[in-house]
């Protein structure tokens, strides 16, 4: 059976380009694909994309578009196209991710791994660190080296990086690699500028600076990047900006990588120990080596890349099949009327995407401070598998406390008395923590989780997901690359009653969990409830103790209650839009894997 056919189109000439070499790399990357028959294309007129599309008859198009590059990609031309296109958004934030609309293309991918979704026609994805071979032998030196590299712009930090090397060494090597731009810097009049201020910036003499302007290859770019001790880029705040190419690049070496807090390198925020020089010295920036940049050398491999184009390009090609599908007559029709002015040019597309949507105004802290607090776990804990009545919230109002300082805007967002929840979860995790060396832990369904917001805030290490952030459990399950293969603790809030498969999300959490791993889990609870019993519109059901004891457990594979359970509660004390159930906790334990 032949796969189906898309293209990813760049555009030609100007290749000096940072848009064009993000393109350059994603097309090359996805022609790797099993599932579809992507081309690379470079062209730069409208009838030279029609001559490949009459040539090749593909299902989709994707353009590494921006106004800049593509300004033949109209929306005349898009919508004259009887083929569901994508664009790419550079220049993304959340305000415009979330303001996008059917028009110019029908669907659009953000590459922004830190944009929460909202906008069912936005699709984002990871970045993409270039696979790197390192075909050179460097000489080693006891002489620290620092580069940096980007075009000659303004807000690029080159003048910081000379001020903080010289602030924190008496004798260094600095690198600068200052290309010209075929855009924005053509002459190289920045560049050259921008070089002859950081050489006037020295003022030790153990100092030294090279600086070099040629285009270098990929490979070259990369040579670059490995000869040195550390990468550093210090760039201004740039609020509306998308994310920097520059990191991609610098992750694929295994070299340290000193930033500053920038909204250009927000996707590293949660790197531990912090390497923004805001929070750390360039020394201990080195000497904790690449070990916080690991977890996101992992997750923007190409093998994830690629697996996340798939997901798009299926989920569009699904979504649209209905809208092109008309017979030649009635696309011809369909011409003559929007020539005509019978419909409008720019007709909005038909959406179809069914997604649940979290209705959230929370800015999102992509810097977050670590508070190294010592915490207490509730005492008398007398089973960890029970109900979270008003006894509990007083027996864990400490702790509902702290979760409440550390996040105090999420927690006004929340019903007061549903907080037990996520007191339990912290707390429970927390305790737990001591059964390992170095934890793995995956939290699932993290969006505004102030369990998993306050576990981070005091330096706990975890991954996360969540549809809104980024995956379901189950396309969690099939993602080619993980940071680990098991977990030891696996803990979710109040999410199961919202998943219709509650089965299968129970199982998937059990074959991601480790040998003497935990589960921990909330879930909302109602004794007497029966299927097809009035329940709130965002759950699939309430749950029963026979729920929990003959539906849950056996799914979940190789798992033991851990310890007691206690789920008896005749006189449910929560009430909320009209319901009155409780909340009950599950807390398992893998035997064996």
């Amino acid at each position: 059976m032949s796969l189906l056919t898309v293209f990813y189109v760049n555009h030609k000439e100007k290749k000096q380009c940072g848009v064009y070499q993000f393109g350059y790399h994603i097309g090359n990357a996805l022609q790797k694909s099993k599932k579809y028959k992507f081309i690379y294309l470079e062209c730069d007129s409208v009838t030279e994309l029609r001559q490949f599309i009459n040539q090749h008859s593909p299902s989709l198009i994707i353009y590494n578009y921006h106004p800049w590059t593509m300004p033949w990609v109209t929306p005349e031309f898009t919508s004259s196209i009887n083929i569901p296109q994508i664009g790419t958004i550079h220049e993304v934030t959340q305000t415009v991710a979330d303001e996008m609309q059917v028009g110019h293309f029908d669907a659009y991918i953000a590459p922004d791994p830190t944009l929460i979704l909202k906008n069912p026609i936005v699709y984002k994805t990871g970045r993409l660190v270039p696979k790197y071979i390192n075909k050179k032998t460097f000489n080693s030196s006891d002489i620290v080296t620092i580069g940096s590299f980007g075009f000659g712009l303004q807000g690029k930090g080159f003048d910081k990086v000379i001020n903080r090397v010289q602030d924190e060494f008496d004798e260094a090597i600095i690198r600068l690699h200052i290309p010209y731009s075929d855009f924005a810097d053509p002459t190289g009049k920045g560049a050259q500028e921008i070089a002859n201020y950081c050489k006037k910036l020295l003022r030790k003499p153990n100092i030294t600076i090279e600086i070099t302007h040629n285009f270098l290859t990929t490979q070259e770019l990369l040579d670059f990047l490995a000869s040195n001790t550390l990468n550093m880029f210090c760039y201004e705040e740039y609020k509306n900006r998308g994310i920097s190419s520059v990191i991609d690049f610098a992750l694929a070496v295994n070299r340290p990588i000193a930033l500053t807090k920038s909204l250009m390198f927000r996707h590293l925020g949660g790197c531990k120990p912090s390497i923004f020089i805001e929070d750390n010295s360039l020394k201990n920036i080195i000497q904790n080596g690449t070990d916080p940049i690991k977890k996101y050398v992992i997750d923007f491999s190409e093998e994830n890349l690629i697996w996340e184009y798939e997901h798009i390009v299926s989920d569009n090609i699904h979504r649209t099949s209905v809208i092109y599908k008309a017979s030649l007559f009635e696309r011809i029709i369909r011409r003559i009327k929007r020539e005509i002015g019978l419909i409008p040019k720019y007709q909005k597309r038909q959406i179809t995407v069914k997604q649940w949507l979290h209705n959230s105004n929370a800015d999102i802290e992509f810097f977050p401070n670590i508070q190294y607090i010592e915490y207490c776990p509730v005492q008398n804990i007398n089973s960890f598998n029970t109900i979270l009545n008003n006894k509990k919230r007083e027996q864990y109002e400490a702790t509902i406390k702290l979760i409440s300082e550390l996040n105090p805007s999420v927690i006004k967002r929340k019903i007061p008395e549903a907080n037990i929840q996520q007191a339990f979860v912290f707390d429970t995790v927390y305790r737990f923590l001591e059964k390992f060396n170095k934890p793995r832990i995956l939290c699932v369904g993290s969006f505004e989780d102030t369990a998993s917001l306050s576990l981070k805030k005091i330096g706990v290490d975890l991954d996360e997901i969540d549809p809104v952030i980024n995956y379901t459990l189950e396309k969690f399950i099939e993602r080619p690359n993980r940071r680990f293969d098991k977990y030891d603790i696996i803990f979710s809030t109040s999410v199961i009653e919202h998943v219709e498969d509650d089965v299968k999300f129970i199982s998937d959490m059990s074959e991601l969990l480790a040998e003497n791993g935990f589960i921990i889990l909330t879930c909302d609870f109602k004794e007497d409830y029966k299927p097809g019993d009035p329940k709130p519109d965002v759950n699939y059901r309430f749950y029963t103790k026979n729920d929990l004891l003959y539906r849950l457990l056996p799914a979940a594979k190789d798992c033991i209650i851990f310890g007691e359970y206690q789920w008896d509660c005749p006189n449910p004390d929560f009430f909320m839009a009209g319901y009155n159930y409780t909340f009950a906790t599950v807390v398992l334990q893998k035997t064996k894997n």
